[in-house]
């Protein structure tokens, strides 16, 4: 499973965000699950793939997905933008 940090996201609007290229995804590829990891303090949360946003042309726009819930911060979201 992919691991990347939170230092390659943007915290905003109550959700963490990112470039695909960012994260070096090549574009061909939908990420299902992915771990990030906390640059602060090392704890690790699993992101499942929640669904997709295309364009009225069709074209992706972004991917998002949601953490497992915990009791301490809830369910989180990741957006991954397709650039």
């Amino acid at each position: 499973m992919q691991k990347y940090s939170t230092d390659q996201f943007h915290y905003q609007h109550k959700r963490f965000q990112t470039e695909a290229s960012s994260l070096a995804i090549p574009p061909e590829l939908v990420l299902t699950a992915f771990e990030m990891v906390s640059a602060r303090t090392g704890t690790v949360l699993k992101f499942n793939y929640h669904g997709v946003q295309r364009s009225a042309d069709g074209d992706v726009n972004y991917w998002t997905y949601k953490s497992e819930p915990r009791p301490d911060i809830g369910q989180q979201i990741a957006i991954i933008f397709n650039d």
